[in-house]
Formats: structure tokens, sequence, C-alpha cells
């Protein structure tokens, strides 16, 4: 896959969103299109309502993750991986 944001081959497995042009981005380069003159990097289209609710979504569940990550620690964190694992 081909992120259009920051001209970067990335895997398969990678997070992305599909823009309403059909686009693709990954969902950490997302963030930079919040501004509401956001176009895609590809064919200069403006994002569309629904591409910006969406881009609004995913940076927000980005920044509450990055939020858990640097205010947990390891042993917190493996805690929580451990339970995972045994559900």
């Amino acid at each position: 896959m081909f992120c259009h944001w920051c001209d970067q081959i990335y895997s398969t497995i990678a997070k992305k969103m599909v823009l309403t042009c059909g686009h693709d981005v990954h969902e950490c380069c997302v963030k930079h299109l919040v501004r509401s003159s956001s176009l895609c990097l590809k064919c200069m289209k403006p994002l569309t309502d629904e591409d910006m609710d969406e881009i609004r979504r995913v940076s927000r569940d980005a920044s509450s993750i990055d939020s858990w990550t640097d205010s947990s620690t390891d042993d917190e964190m493996n805690t929580s991986t451990d339970e995972c694992q045994t559900m």
C-alpha cells in the first residue's frame, strides 16, 4: 500500500484510512488532514464532510491511545496484554 501523505510504501497490516476519493492515508498521517481546507494530496479534491468526520474520529482515537501508553508503565502494559491473552 502507498500513503499519499508521507509518500511511503507501508505494510498491508498497517492501519489506514481510505478517503472517499479512493486514496489511502496512514492512520498516523491522518492528523495532518484535520484542517478544514484539506485536499486529497493525490487528486487534490476537497475532503468531504464524511472524510473530515472520520479523520477527527481517527485522530481522537490515536490521541487517546497515545495518552494511555504515555502515562502507563511497562508493568501496567504487560499486565493488560496478559489479561487480553487469557480471554
